[in-house]
């Protein structure tokens, strides 16, 4: 049995706050591993990188973290299935592993407003780790998930950035990182060289987390 975290989404870009996200997910020390999902290209999301351009730059910017895996169950699909219906399926090819799913508070925001039912639907397939974002933090992800804290865990705020900003901005697949985004890799290529010491110069502040029933977290 495996302790998987899944990681859906766009990634059109991947940038530092889905690096940041993976690295305080993994730091829990609840899961074996983070499994990231990319979006088919029949999202209808504007500006969406082309699926071998996304999975590329998932690889790229995630290979200096240990324990990130990357599915490509949805990138060879033609339709664009709901999260949800995703989460099913693979849950179903691997009954045995145990699993959790991660988001970014600003998509709990947008299912509490406009996809109650499946946020709903969600927490009964499995508990949800949610990393707070800009100005969705712990207090206001506590309020859109009154009602079901033993199956949500909050992790303080990740960078800024967004995906969205990024292609506002006029952001291209061969532009090269900024000058912060490289002391960050560089500085978590230190901590793998120095033996993966998590705990010195980390990326985010060590979470505090509430009970998820599934994984049997301690309050800290």
């Amino acid at each position: 049995m495996r302790r998987v975290a899944l990681f859906p989404g766009a990634f059109s870009p991947v940038h530092q706050g889905h690096v940041e996200m993976v690295d305080a997910v993994l730091r829990m020390g609840l899961f074996d591993v983070v499994t990231l999902v990319p979006a088919t290209d029949a999202y209808a999301k504007p500006g969406l990188l082309d699926g071998q351009t996304r999975l590329a730059a998932l690889r790229h910017r995630m290979q200096l973290l240990p324990n990130v895996e990357i599915s490509t169950i949805d990138l060879c699909k033609t339709w664009h299935p709901r999260v949800i219906d995703t989460l099913r399926e693979i849950v179903a090819l691997a009954p045995s592993d145990v699993f959790a799913l991660v988001m970014g508070g600003d998509r709990v925001e947008w299912m509490s407003e406009h996809a109650r039912q499946e946020l709903v639907d969600t927490l009964v397939l499995m508990p949800i780790v949610v990393v707070a974002r800009g100005t969705i933090g712990r207090s206001r992800i506590g309020e859109l998930t009154e009602g079901y804290r033993g199956c949500i865990t909050t992790l303080p705020a990740v960078s800024k950035v967004s995906s969205t900003e990024l292609r506002a901005g006029g952001w291209r697949p061969s532009v090269i990182e900024s000058c912060h985004e490289r002391r960050v890799e560089a500085e978590l290529e230190d901590q793998r060289m120095s033996g993966g010491d998590r705990g010195r110069g980390s990326l985010i502040q060590t979470a505090s987390v509430t009970r998820s029933p599934r994984f049997n977290v301690d309050d800290r």
